[in-house]
């Protein structure tokens, strides 16, 4: 029988807002900060769950997240750094919101490229 520990979901032990809204396009848009355990923690920070959608994966470092596509290999390390807090053990995810909107434009170009 395999070991499938790697399967038990990441599940935040709390959400929380963070005070900072931004407004782009009329819409009021806020930054979340998440609790996990540090167990959890430890797994995104060695690449076994996605820190985009907290997605658990088999093996450590994958190309991308099968979920949601983050291209965890790449770009994970990176924002776990940015977005983990040592001092108090959460995940802020601070988003840059314009640059969201700018990279859904991107991809709705290219969609209508490949039509």
């Amino acid at each position: 029988m395999s070991d499938e520990r790697w399967r038990r979901p990441c599940v935040p032990l709390r959400v929380e807002p963070v005070d900072t809204v931004v407004v782009v396009a009329g819409r009021a848009l806020r930054d979340y900060r998440f609790v996990f355990r540090r167990e959890d923690i430890e797994r995104m920070r060695s690449g076994y769950v996605c820190l985009r959608c907290f997605e658990p994966h088999e093996h450590a470092w994958p190309e991308q997240c099968h979920l949601c596509r983050l291209k965890m290999r790449q770009d994970q390390a990176q924002f776990f750094a940015r977005w983990f807090d040592p001092n108090e053990e959460i995940i802020r995810l601070g988003r840059d919101w314009r640059a969201e909107l700018d990279g859904l434009d991107e991809r709705r170009a290219k969609e209508e490229e490949r039509r």
